[in-house]
């Protein structure tokens, strides 16, 4: 979604930072929403128009089909509940560039799965892809360690791991201890 919450302007700023230091990137952007005109008129403002395509929206099938051609997915939320689109990043084997407004940022271990940088730090977030462009063993190692880790949140390993919850449970016949706590907000 292209709406001020994703803070997409901010990603054509970290990439327009980059103009004079690389060049050898290809922005996909896909989407739409209340911003497509503003993103669009923001492309070309920041010198970025020839490494940037407008993808547009797309289904959920089609852009699991295309992750893998791509080598990082940036997030950079003020706020994203989980962001299911990181773990499908990570299972395609893609590295991930997330704000810490992005609650999946708990799947990353920094410089290990992928990078996470500050909301609003644009600085920092154009120095984390400037990072992944020119140095490319880094890309690939972070691109590894994500798919490695992300295989525990499969689903079929969820599963897995459920019912042998649930079978020991049954095997243990006694009650669930659960905790539940209200906290008044």
């Amino acid at each position: 979604q292209l709406v001020a919450r994703k803070r997409v302007m901010d990603i054509l700023a970290a990439f327009g930072r980059l103009s004079e230091q690389a060049d050898n990137y290809e922005l996909a952007i896909f989407g739409g929403g209340d911003q497509i005109r503003e993103v669009e008129r923001r492309v070309a403002t920041e010198g970025i128009q020839n490494n940037t395509i407008m993808a547009g929206p797309v289904s959920h099938d089609y852009l699991f089909s295309v992750l893998p051609d791509y080598d990082c997915l940036i997030l950079a939320s003020s706020y994203d509940g989980w962001g299911a689109v990181v773990n499908e990043a990570m299972q395609a084997g893609l590295t991930v560039i997330l704000s810490d407004g992005v609650r999946a940022r708990q799947l990353l271990e920094q410089d290990e799965q992928g990078i996470v940088f500050t909301t609003g730090d644009i600085a920092a977030l154009s120095r984390a892809i400037l990072s992944l462009i020119t140095d490319r063993s880094k890309l690939y190692r972070l691109r590894k360690n994500a798919f490695g880790a992300i295989r525990d949140y499969y689903p079929a390993e969820l599963a897995a791991r459920f019912s042998a919850v649930l079978r020991a449970r049954a095997q243990d016949q006694s009650p669930p201890a659960y905790q539940t706590s209200l906290k008044k907000l």
